[in-house]
């Protein structure tokens, strides 16, 4: 009965090693958003034609066809390749959403096939990205 007592009365201990790694991960994790850049992505499929030099054709929905001014890059089988050239046809409409076929020229050698890439836009650091996040759902 006495020691239910004592471990009743007695008070949880503050452990300061606690505080201390929980403010090291903090303190780290805003310096990486600070300095870090990151890419943000849009998953496509594309068909690839590689004779002298490869063009990749895709088709974008047409308020997506502003990704690939800037430094956009292609990120297939995890490496990255540089844009070379964009070119793009008319828009048309299909079931009421406006799309528009775009050639791209890159670096890339392969067969002819069908495939899946991301092509990487908006490069920014990761804290302006949280905060665009932020101010959208305002």
């Amino acid at each position: 009965m006495r020691h239910k007592i004592i471990l009743l009365s007695a008070s949880p201990k503050k452990h300061p090693v606690i505080y201390v790694i929980f403010f090291i991960i903090l303190i780290t994790s805003l310096s990486l958003s600070f300095f870090i850049k990151t890419y943000s992505t849009y998953q496509t499929t594309g068909i690839i034609k590689c004779e002298s030099t490869c063009e990749i054709s895709i088709t974008l929905p047409y308020n997506k066809t502003d990704i690939l001014n800037g430094d956009s890059k292609i990120r297939y089988l995890n490496q990255e390749f540089e844009i070379e050239e964009v070119s793009y046809e008319e828009p048309y409409l299909n079931n009421g959403t406006p799309y528009e076929d775009v050639t791209i020229k890159a670096n890339i050698k392969t067969q002819s096939k069908i495939v899946n890439f991301q092509i990487l836009y908006n490069k920014q650091r990761i804290i302006e990205k949280i905060k665009e996040i932020l101010i959208e759902r305002n």
